[in-house]
């Protein structure tokens, strides 16, 4: 036996509680995925942001910011995700930027996690519809056709060509949202048997900008006026891109004073809507420029069904031929320097060459001194008698379209047979015979004309007044 000694018999072993330890500052939060990718372009503008973080986000934590501002809200479907989702007008082509603050003033875990640093990212909104962009331009008159919509229109309407006035052609491969409502067109090239009018269609849209449809709406488009040039009828389809509509977008952004790119970007399609909500279509009629190379070549202005203007005209010699096709407008001067290359290699500088239209590259509409109109003589212009020039000048604003063709034109315009502008001859008499002969003014070489890079250009609304418009 041994005494003091008291024996224990072994209990179960003593657990201690577990703890734990919230992440140190050491352990930041992080951004796992986010959609949609950085960088990618054609995003539905009705897609949700989503963003999936390392650890779960603590409720009330500040949300992330969207530049532009984007009406829509925020939600926690999962505990690790934010997702926004838009509710208000986001515009084609609009760069959004997302932008995840850091420390406080972002997202912070459950566990008190914070961004060790903001995380930013763009993406870009697919273009708009092409279709619903025609038909708002058509509702603003810059552009020859005329947006019908149905008797009693509701928007849910089935679109039919209205009597005589049938709609411009369109193909069935027209890009549009899916879903969208694609207004059906005739495929007929009938002109209207009075001047169409895109007057109840623009009063039937929203005044709330924000709340005007994006989405193509019922109805058809249909030429504005009784005589439509071939060339002109061919520039245009509905719900296809089209020289046209380039045009058109360009005229607008001259009156509204935006970039003349020609692109349907945000800044465009806002003050589209903004025009559209306001009723303030343009004031300016609709012109076109149609030129023939075919001698005695000849320049035209079709206004509005009936052609104001005709005069001879000069383009490209041999070699420097200016190239047929249409293009609208871009660059104006109501006088500039021109400098270039002969087609002899010497170089040359013009100053003060008036009334300068620019419709593709260097070529211009632009007033010229010669001795003569009506056969090639420059280097890819269309060079017309100065006087004429001052009065064609406001007939050719930005975005209006300028066509190069060949044939004569006289009857399909019904106007006028062309004629030349001849140089002045002179009559010598021969010393000790009757006889004379005659001599022909040799014209001034031909020169190219290039864009000038130093001379500022017209603002759109700084035109002058045409004065009598000379015609025959």
């Amino acid at each position: 036996m041994v005494i003091g000694v008291t024996r224990h018999t072994p209990g179960p072993a003593h657990v201690l509680p577990t703890t734990t330890i919230p992440p140190t500052a050491t352990t930041p939060l992080a951004v796992e995925s986010i959609s949609p990718s950085p960088k990618s372009i054609g995003v539905a503008a009705t897609t949700p942001i989503t963003i999936a973080f390392s650890a779960p986000v603590r409720r009330g934590s500040p949300m992330p910011t969207l530049h532009p501002a984007i009406a829509g809200s925020w939600s926690r479907p999962a505990a690790t995700e934010l997702r926004f989702t838009p509710t208000g007008l986001v515009l084609p082509l609009t760069q959004v930027t997302v932008t995840i603050p850091d420390g406080a003033a972002g997202p912070t875990s459950t566990t008190h996690q914070v961004l060790a640093s903001p995380v930013t990212w763009s993406y870009t909104v697919a273009p708009g519809s092409t279709l619903r962009l025609q038909q708002l331009l058509a509702e603003l008159d810059y552009l020859p056709v005329a947006f019908v919509a149905p008797s009693g229109n509701s928007g849910t309407a089935t679109a039919t060509g209205p009597g005589t006035n049938a709609g411009v052609p369109s193909t069935s491969g027209a890009s549009e949202p899916s879903g969208a409502n694609t207004a059906p067109t005739s495929a007929t090239n009938a002109a209207p048997a009075v001047p169409a009018s895109s007057a109840a269609a623009l009063d039937a849209e929203p005044t709330d900008p924000s709340s005007i449809s994006l989405a193509p709406l019922p109805g058809t488009l249909v030429w504005r006026f009784g005589s439509i040039p071939a060339q002109l009828r061919a520039t245009f389809t509905a719900g296809e891109s089209g020289v046209a509509t380039l045009g058109a977008v360009i005229g607008f952004e001259a009156e509204h004073h935006l970039a003349l790119d020609g692109a349907a970007g945000p800044a465009v399609w806002s003050a589209l809507l903004d025009a559209v909500a306001n009723r303030q279509p343009t004031s300016r009629p609709y012109d076109y420029v149609l030129v023939t190379e075919t001698e005695p070549e000849t320049l035209y202005v079709w206004q509005e069904g009936k052609v104001i203007l005709q005069t001879p005209i000069n383009t490209g010699v041999s070699g420097a031929a200016t190239p047929t096709g249409t293009w609208p407008v871009y660059l104006r001067f109501t006088s500039t320097t021109m400098t270039g290359v002969n087609p002899d290699g010497t170089h040359y500088s013009d100053p003060g060459v008036p009334w300068v239209s620019y419709f593709n590259g260097s070529d211009a509409v632009h007033g010229f001194p010669r001795a003569g109109y009506g056969y090639p003589q420059s280097d890819g212009c269309v060079e017309v008698p100065i006087s004429t020039a001052a009065a064609v000048y406001p007939l050719d604003p930005y975005g209006t379209l300028v066509t190069l063709t060949s044939g004569n034109l006289a009857g399909e315009l019904g106007v006028a047979q062309p004629h030349f502008i001849l140089p002045p001859t002179t009559t010598t008499t021969v010393p000790n015979t009757t006889t004379t002969s005659t001599t022909t003014t040799t014209a001034p070489p031909v020169k190219r004309r290039t864009p000038p890079t130093t001379t500022s250009p017209v603002p759109p609304t700084s035109v002058p007044t045409p004065t009598v418009a000379p015609t025959g």
